[in-house]
């Protein structure tokens, strides 16, 4: 199989903000950091808030532009490849809130300015290794991304598990994830941890949607009670059979099954990332 890049520049239109007075909010969130269900939160408070929905990376998807290689997870997002910063510019429309995001540029993250209007959900890196060598196996072959999924697993079948986490291309995709974070963490935008959500091995979906809120309170203003606004998220994933999977399945300290040699090696080769994100003393 023979793969072409070509740089190509895209123009579309983004819904009109109905409160373009207001300052627009960010909902950022890591590769395998609960994203389904994020962006049922997101589009939950934005529909008891005066704030309209941004998914980029949905919008791009929808006219054909990948965004993410998902065949091969150490290429750089289009956004990270991007000689220009658009996203910049956005960020000067306000009335909106914004999701969708798995990773940043760094000059997007350098000149963000929007500290108290964003949080960033987290994930430790070494549980975010695991699922990414465990997804392969999960993800469906059917459709466009089928053929990609199988040769991925016909790749992953000649690498073991201890391989896979050690090798160079992880460990450079998990530092990758994560510092492009690091200019906006180094300014004190809000962290809120994955694994915070869980009790008793399932995900509580509305104690994640009160923090998120609480974190936005001064910029997302929601209008309505809180039992509606519970209600609703609650339907949005309940009328989802797979947003409902990925809201209550997920698993946490999966790296503490690893054997101590390897929880080691992997823990020092990303122990800077793990102190910036909060996983290490």
């Amino acid at each position: 199989m023979h793969q072409i890049y070509m740089q190509t520049r895209v123009r579309f239109q983004i819904e009109q903000a109905t409160a373009p007075e207001m300052q627009s909010a960010y909902i950022f969130n890591m590769y395998r950091a609960g994203s389904s269900v994020t962006e049922a939160v997101a589009e939950t408070l934005s529909k008891f808030s005066p704030l309209v929905p941004l998914n980029i990376t949905r919008l791009l998807d929808q006219i054909g532009v990948e965004v993410i290689d998902h065949m091969d997870f150490r290429r750089t997002s289009v956004f990270l490849s991007a000689s220009e910063n658009p996203l910049v510019q956005l960020g000067e429309y306000g009335g909106f809130l914004h999701y969708g995001y798995r990773e940043v540029p760094p000059a997007f993250s350098e000149s963000f300015q929007f500290i108290g209007a964003s949080v960033i959900i987290v994930r430790d890196l070494r549980d975010i290794g695991l699922s990414q060598y465990r997804a392969v196996n999960k993800h469906i072959t059917t459709g466009s991304s089928g053929k990609n999924i199988k040769q991925m697993r016909q790749d992953r079948s000649d690498q073991d598990l201890e391989s896979f986490l050690l090798s160079p291309e992880l460990l450079e995709f998990l530092k990758r994830i994560s510092n492009c974070y690091r200019p906006m963490i180094q300014k004190g935008v809000k962290l809120l941890k994955y694994e915070d959500f869980f009790e008793n091995g399932k995900f509580n979906t509305n104690d994640f949607f009160t923090n998120i809120a609480y974190a936005l309170a001064d910029y997302v203003p929601l209008e309505g009670q809180t039992n509606d606004i519970i209600a609703d998220l609650d339907a949005r994933i309940n009328n989802s059979r797979s947003l409902k999977d990925h809201a209550t399945s997920g698993k946490i300290n999966l790296y503490k099954e690893l054997d101590t040699s390897v929880q080691m090696e992997m823990t020092a080769a990303l122990e800077n990332e793990l102190k910036m994100l909060g996983y290490l003393d």
